[in-house]
Parts: structure tokens; sequence; C-alpha cells
């Protein structure tokens, strides 16, 4: 189901809450590696959760719902636009 003009609601909540927030700059080679490596800092390194907690396995459930080639091409984008 979609969600805020995106494909649905985990793909919208990372672009919303972690993406939007990165500082990009022109040496980034933004690639969906890259994007999931963002975000799996953001969720899992800077929270101070133990990576096999059930927190964490229910973040990364969550994760697996992103969309990240809409991501990539939103991100890719964006940063072509600036």
């Amino acid at each position: 189901m979609k969600h805020s003009g995106w494909s649905n609601f985990a793909t919208w909540k990372v672009a919303h809450e972690i993406l939007n927030f990165h500082q990009w700059d022109d040496s980034e080679k933004i690639t969906i590696d890259y994007l999931k490596a963002l975000v799996d800092n953001a969720v899992f390194d800077n929270t101070g959760v133990p990576s096999t907690s059930l927190i964490a396995s229910f973040a990364r459930l969550y994760l697996y719902e992103v969309n990240w080639v809409e991501l990539l091409n939103a991100y890719s984008q964006t940063k072509n636009d600036d």
C-alpha cells in the first residue's frame, strides 16, 4: 500500500526519518549497499541495541520491506539535482 508518495510505509519511514537527514556530498557513490549501510548505522550501530535482541530482529524484518531501488532512484536524482 502506498504511503505519502512512496511504495510503502517502510520505504517512506526510512526516507523520512533517516536518509533525509544525511548530509550528501559529491564524493558519495550512491548504491543500494551504501543506502543500506547508512540505515544500518542509524538503526543498529547508534542505538546500543544488541544485534541479537528481539528488537533488532523486528527492525531487520521491518527493513526487509523497504524498497531499496525506489530509494536509490530518489536519492540519486536528488543528488544530481544539486
